[in-house]
């Protein structure tokens, strides 16, 4: 018996190979050799391409690949890209109005709990109030995050709070979320009170919990938490979270797409070599 069944016999067939159509947007795993020549239309690439140990990418000269938000490619094998200064490979994002009304979902908008719970997300948490200061700016400075239970400010001191963490703590001050930058510094006694006062460090004065965000959040009372069990270790250390709300340098009619990256096969691997042609 042949089929979708418990007890079918095993597959004979070989190993599937994915084949590459450049007329069709790009997406998935390259194990082969996949070569982009030179063409009039841009490429699309609508989900994350990964270039796998065994596979190499080969980009002629002129040409422009669009990508989705948030998609980019992973290089594990190897990528040639042959431009000329005077036929330049251009990656670009692609245009909203071109995506907008495709009814892809991505792995990311898709929330884990409401699949399991078939039933939407809903949440009765209350909004965070943050602010940053001590910056030169209203767009830069140590965060810090109202606690309604003790009715005071309590400054963030977290190793864990990342770039995407700062994507979603600038959404929920109202600024712009591309392009935030995390950073830590000892200085926060200094730039907000003006003379040194840390060195009487009270728990009340943190932020007692960690957040986790993967940066699609709108908020971070969006975000899952969890208790900050490092939080003392940050406080001796002194590793106080400095962050910036970046500027937008896109036009609003463009999303940021994913960039590329360079790794290797294996967690101990080799030392990366980036070749570029012009």
């Amino acid at each position: 018996m042949v089929g979708n069944y418990f007890d079918a016999p095993p597959s004979t067939e070989g190993k599937y190979v994915p084949v590459f159509d450049p007329t069709q947007p790009l997406g998935g795993r390259i194990t082969g050799n996949l070569r982009l020549p030179t063409r009039a239309e841009p490429y699309i690439v609508n989900r994350d391409l990964t270039i796998m140990p065994t596979g190499s990418l080969i980009i002629e000269k002129d040409v422009e690949i669009q990508f989705y938000p948030n998609v980019g490619i992973l290089v594990l094998g190897s990528m040639s890209a042959l431009g000329s200064e005077d036929k330049r490979i251009r990656f670009t994002p692609i245009r909203k109005s071109d995506y907008i009304n495709s009814t892809r979902i991505t792995k990311r908008s898709i929330n884990r709990d409401s699949i399991l719970q078939n039933k939407p997300v809903e949440s009765n948490v209350l909004p965070l109030q943050v602010r940053l200061s001590g910056g030169d700016n209203s767009d830069e400075g140590f965060i810090e995050i109202y606690n309604d239970t003790e009715h005071r400010w309590a400054l963030l001191c977290d190793s864990n709070f990342n770039d995407r963490t700062a994507e979603v703590a600038c959404k929920t001050m109202g600024k712009e979320s591309s392009n935030a930058i995390v950073r830590r510094s000892s200085l926060y006694d200094y730039y907000v009170f003006g003379y040194p006062k840390m060195h009487e460090q009270l728990i009340e004065w943190f932020w007692r919990e960690t957040f986790i965000c993967d940066g699609t959040e709108s908020s971070l009372e969006k975000c899952r938490y969890k208790i900050n069990y490092n939080l003392f270790t940050c406080m001796e250390a002194h590793e106080y979270v400095f962050m910036r709300c970046g500027l937008r340098n896109l036009a609003p009619e463009y999303e940021y797409w994913g960039n590329i990256r360079f790794s290797t096969a294996e967690f101990e691997g080799s030392n990366i070599w980036v070749i570029i042609y012009i």
